[in-house]
């Protein structure tokens, strides 16, 4: 048999799926797609000098990174 399936045993409502699935112009059949995915990104970034006197200083910095990831299976107007 060549190490093939003879079409006529394909299962017709599984023909009928395969329609609807893109097509592909790989030779193997290969499809790639992907799933928009959109994150918010908020970095927030102070820095802050005291200086006492000659032999007191105090000095400080802050970094804080927030990131907000919407779900990509939740379907809401605002995330399309």
């Amino acid at each position: 048999m060549n190490n093939r399936i003879s079409p006529t045993t394909f299962d017709p409502i599984a023909l009928n799926l395969v329609k609807k699935l893109p097509q592909s112009n790989d030779p193997c059949g290969l499809v790639t797609f992907g799933v928009p995915f959109r994150v918010d990104t908020t970095q927030i970034v102070g820095k802050g000098d005291w200086q006492l006197n000659a032999a007191h200083s105090v000095m400080g910095r802050f970094l804080r990174t927030m990131e907000g990831n919407r779900s990509r299976f939740l379907w809401h107007p605002t995330t399309c």
